[in-house]
Formats: C-alpha cells, sequence, structure tokens
C-alpha cells in the first residue's frame, strides 16, 4: 500500500527573514531609543528598528491627554443641550395643556429667559469647538509636532 505523506506543522513562508542584524546601545543610547521605541506606538521592538532602518522615518503620533479631555467635555456638553432641547419641549406642552394658554405665558417667561442663556452658552460652544479644531485638530493633522 502506498502512504499519502501528510504536510504537518506550519506552513512555510514565502519569503523567510533568514538575515539577521545585531545593535548595541550604551545606556543615553538605550534610554533614547526606548523613548522613540514607546512615542512610536509599534508592539515590537524588532518591528519598530526594521521600520526605521528600511523606511527612514517612523510617524510618531502625540495624543495630549488635555486635548483629549476637553474634547470628551465638549462631547458630553452637546449630549446633555440635546437633552435640554428634548425636554423643553415637552414641559411647554405639558404646561400649555394643564394650565391653558395665558397661565402658561405666564409661567414660560422665565423659561423663555433660559432658553435665551443656553442660546448665548450655544454660540460660545460653537466657537470654542471652532478655535479647539483651527489651533488642535488642524495643527496635529497637517503633520506638526
Amino acid at each position: 500500500m502506498d502512504k499519502v505523506k501528510r504536510k504537518r506543522g506550519r506552513p512555510p513562508k514565502k519569503q523567510r527573514a533568514i538575515y539577521q542584524y545585531s545593535v548595541r546601545f550604551n545606556e543615553a543610547e538605550n534610554a533614547r531609543f526606548e523613548v522613540l521605541f514607546l512615542k512610536s506606538g509599534i508592539r515590537y521592538r524588532s518591528w519598530y528598528i526594521k521600520k526605521q532602518v528600511l523606511e527612514g522615518k517612523a510617524k510618531i503620533i502625540h495624543i495630549d491627554p488635555v486635548d483629549t479631555d476637553f474634547y470628551i467635555r465638549l462631547t458630553n456638553f452637546y449630549a446633555q443641550f440635546a437633552a435640554i432641547g428634548r425636554n423643553y419641549t415637552q414641559v411647554v406642552e405639558d404646561i400649555r395643556r394643564k394650565f391653558g394658554d395665558r397661565r402658561a405665558a405666564i409661567m414660560l417667561t422665565p423659561l423663555a429667559k433660559a432658553t435665551i442663556e443656553l442660546v448665548k452658552l450655544s454660540q460660545a460652544h460653537k466657537s470654542m469647538t471652532e478655535d479647539f479644531r483651527t489651533t488642535v485638530v488642524d495643527y496635529h493633522w497637517n503633520g506638526n509636532k
């Protein structure tokens, strides 16, 4: 009987990496290398070295926690503002139904003043978002830092 030989193990790579190089660093060079490696965000040191040698320059993306926190707070503020808008409509309809148009107009006067303040706050929010976009996002997006 002919036995069929089965292939076992890991399938072979088309282009095996068989060449190996060694580099040694002193304390200062190693500290600098570690900082650059951590900034790059690449998972393995060997991948980082290979990218640096073959491509010349690795892109380092800096994420500032202050900018991230500011963005999160702006997003949360927008969500709260949208919730206020939804509740505002419900409150106005309920007051008109329960108290009538004349008394509702008297009761809704303070609400109208608060709404004007919210509109001003919304405009300030929009200007802050635009400032954030022009100063931070566009700055980083254009490859700076």
